[in-house]
């Protein structure tokens, strides 16, 4: 199942790391200072500090090199496109490459569009990690952890993890679906990697017509468990409550810390 190999999101890759070891709200923590230095940093200290930090994260998770390649892959062409963008659309006053009409190919653009896409890898390395260290009940448990303060000025705080949860439940589920609706159109003679982009649109609805119906009968089933549960979408209650270790709030410092030195760095 090829779609569903590349998929990072909502999946758990279990073994016996550090990174897998702390708790949730450590995790988020910093992802969240990760994400704001990365968008922050402007230069190239900053992005080797970010970038050793980031292959440090990865070591200690012990996930292995070839999984993540595997998870980054799908997300080629985004970082080709921004690069695109930014080559044919920015005007600056420096030496071109090239010239298609009136259309002029910068060095600037190109140099941008390098940096932005080096940034979205970053982060979604950090997503990848996140999410393969991390199982969906304890992320949402977590981020409820961190939204409670949020709760006294009404905003559905248990109700929001319960979203996110059902959220990366179905995402490998739809395309756990979707494979096995191809493999089954397969098996009447459908190959829709033998025929053309545009027989490929007129096709597609043989494909999202079934899955569009099997998510809506998951959707259903999913609601008729929650009501028969009683489900209200109270407070929660946890079999293992969170507690922050010695560890934990070492790493959640030196994370916190990292976004205001590369603040400094940059300038």
């Amino acid at each position: 199942m090829p779609l569903l190999q590349n998929l990072a999101i909502g999946k758990y890759y279990q073994t016996n790391s550090l990174i897998h070891h702390l708790d949730p709200r450590v995790k988020l923590l910093s992802f969240i200072s990760l994400t704001i230095s990365i968008s922050v940093v402007d230069n190239m200290w900053g992005f080797l500090i970010v970038s050793s930090l980031m292959a440090i994260v990865i070591f200690l998770s012990r996930l292995p090199i070839r999984l993540l390649l595997r998870y980054v892959r799908p997300m080629l062409w985004l970082f080709l496109s921004i690069i695109l963008l930014s080559v044919f659309f920015t005007n600056a006053n420096t030496e071109s490459l090239f010239s298609i009409g009136p259309i002029k190919v910068m060095w600037t653009g190109l140099y941008n569009g390098l940096i932005m896409s080096y940034r979205f890898l970053l982060i979604f390395l950090g997503g990848a990690v996140l999410t393969l260290s991390t199982m969906p009940l304890h992320l949402s448990g977590g981020i409820s952890e961190i939204l409670r303060p949020l709760k006294k000025i009404g905003v559905p705080v248990d109700q929001i993890p319960i979203m996110m949860m059902v959220t990366l439940h179905f995402i490998p589920s739809l395309f756990m679906e979707g494979e096995k609706l191809i493999m089954a159109q397969k098996s009447r003679g459908f190959h829709l990697e033998s025929y053309k982009i545009l027989k490929n649109l007129r096709l597609a609805p043989a494909l999202l017509i079934p899955l569009l119906r099997n998510a809506f009968r998951m959707a259903d089933d999913l609601a008729m468990g929650l009501e028969s549960r009683c489900y209200s979408g109270g407070d929660r209650t946890y079999l293992n409550e969170l507690k922050f270790t010695k560890t934990d709030f070492i790493i959640v410092f030196f994370a916190i810390a990292m976004i205001p030195l590369i603040i400094v760095i940059s300038l």
